[in-house]
């Protein structure tokens, strides 16, 4: 199964300015390149913190929060969606949840989509997690944004 970690972030690599952020600061082209990437690889998985912010499920694919409550792992997850069927995951945040995932070494490729903003201070995508990653390619997708697309190397 190919794990693939999909974020947007600020120019100076923040995903949030604090907890509670509701990402108005992204470029719609970015909001429609999401949906459209996320919907063709069917599954999106995110912590409870972002499926709040995001206030229903995204239609068109099928959405697993993770939460302690739940209790499944990475791992467990993955073998739940092999046997499903699935060929392919999207982890979409929040940073707790991209941290786990590329601790576990479970991801395969990170594409990070770059809006031109710059804030303050906020939320790092990933804390404490050390990986090389192999540009794969870019992509502009309008408004000024920018994907990046990498292989993760463990």
């Amino acid at each position: 199964m190919k794990v693939i970690a999909i974020w947007t972030q600020s120019v100076d690599g923040y995903i949030a300015k604090r907890a509670d952020d509701d990402l108005r600061w992204g470029k719609a082209a970015d909001k429609q390149w999401f949906s459209k990437v996320t919907r063709g690889i069917g599954v999106v998985v995110m912590g409870r913190k972002t499926a709040e912010l995001i206030g229903r499920p995204l239609p068109g694919r099928l959405n697993l929060v993770m939460s302690r409550k739940t209790g499944k792992s990475p791992r467990q997850i993955l073998e739940d969606l092999e046997n499903k069927g699935f060929k392919q995951v999207a982890i979409c945040g929040g940073a707790s949840i991209y941290t786990l995932w590329l601790r576990e070494r479970l991801v395969d490729e990170v594409w990070v989509s770059i809006q031109p903003v710059i804030f303050e201070g906020g939320i790092k995508p990933v804390e404490d997690v050390e990986v090389k990653l192999e540009w794969v390619g870019q992509e502009e997708i309008g408004e000024g944004v920018v994907v990046m697309k990498y292989k993760v190397g463990y």
